[in-house]
């Protein structure tokens, strides 16, 4: 499982959409809990690691997590 988020063109891992834009923006952009004191993602794994690192600060916490379907 991926601790940090990979952003190249070639292995792009994230989605960004901010006012109904794509945005590009760096990982302390996005997760930054001052700016945006809550947060509702989608994702497919999260680690603790990762959600101590960067979700801890949020005031309001939303996510749904998938799992990949098996045929």
């Amino acid at each position: 499982m991926a601790t940090e988020i990979e952003t190249s063109s070639a292995n792009k891992r994230i989605h960004v959409v901010h006012n109904h834009q794509n945005q590009t923006m760096s990982i302390s952009e996005i997760f930054d809990a001052q700016t945006y004191p809550q947060l509702t993602a989608v994702t497919g794994q999260l680690s603790a690691a990762f959600l101590n690192r960067y979700l801890n600060e949020f005031v309001q916490l939303e996510i749904a997590l998938g799992s990949p379907s098996s045929p």
